[in-house]
């Protein structure tokens, strides 16, 4: 069975397949670009409580140390100083996060 098409017909066939073709593009790139836009905000809003938790956590133990630098025992005082390291780093370590989510 063979069907015969004039040239009229068959560009008409080819211009909506081609319109459609396009349309379905457009409308899975559009797809595309919204989920894009919904994980970027997702992986930011990580980014922010990660950032943020270790920076007050940081900060909270940078000043329960300094608080009690008085009281800490000369035998203690190695580990209390690598632990005042340690929360200084976890400072700039979630300012870092915190601004890297920002840019």
């Amino acid at each position: 069975m063979e069907i015969y098409l004039t040239d009229d017909e068959y560009r008409t066939i080819k211009k909506a397949l081609k319109r459609n073709l396009y349309h379905n593009l457009k409308k899975l790139d559009r797809r595309i670009d919204d989920a894009n836009k919904r994980w970027s905000r997702i992986y930011k809003g990580a980014g922010d409580i990660v950032g943020f938790l270790m920076t007050a956590a940081g900060a909270i133990t940078f000043m329960g140390g300094a608080a009690c630098a008085d009281s800490i025992s000369t035998d203690h005082l190695n580990m209390w100083g690598f632990c005042m390291i340690c929360s200084l780093l976890s400072i700039m370590a979630g300012a870092k996060i915190l601004s890297w989510m920002r840019s």
